[in-house]
């Protein structure tokens, strides 16, 4: 199994200074729950300590038609929320407060077989690897947007159930 790695188009000081009423990083003219089948009614859930970056990926997932099902701030309610929820997909930040999201995933995945796909804004190799080990299904750079985001879930999801579980 890889991760998928990609990089946002959108740069850091955009996305901090934008105006969520018009939002460019959802295109309104397309269909995404068309172009993004696999995804729709999919149980989410977010493990995101940001507050703008966690309300910018409910508002991708529900868009294209996933569930919601918990958001955590810290790793720690992350791991709480996923064991609680049970959800098919994990989106995972890895620097957080309390616990990070690389050991908060390597816990879920002892218990529970999830796709869970690591955000981050942090380029590093290390982070890259660690990833790979604790079985995170893929590997985002942030910032994101719905079409940066959207196929890299989608692939991760659909590598996650190819594999032997």
């Amino acid at each position: 199994m890889h991760a998928v790695l990609i990089h946002s188009i959108m740069p850091p000081m955009l996305a901090a200074s934008r105006d969520f009423s018009r939002d460019p990083i959802i295109p309104e003219t397309l269909d995404l729950q068309s172009v993004f089948p696999l995804l729709r009614e999919k149980r989410v859930v977010i493990v995101e300590d940001e507050g703008l970056t966690q309300l910018q990926l409910r508002k991708i997932c529900l868009v294209v038609g996933m569930q919601v099902v918990g958001m955590a701030t810290d790793g720690e309610q992350g791991v709480q929320k996923v064991l609680e929820t049970l959800p098919d997909i994990v989106l995972m930040d890895i620097k957080m407060p309390v616990m990070d999201g690389l050991s908060a995933a390597e816990r879920i995945l002892k218990e529970y077989a999830v796709c869970v796909v690591m955000l981050t804004a942090y380029d590093l190799e290390e982070y890259k690897e660690r990833a790979m080990t604790v079985g995170a299904c893929g590997y985002v750079l942030k910032p994101v947007t719905a079409i940066s985001l959207l196929p890299q879930i989608e692939a991760a999801y659909a590598s996650f159930h190819s594999k032997p579980q």
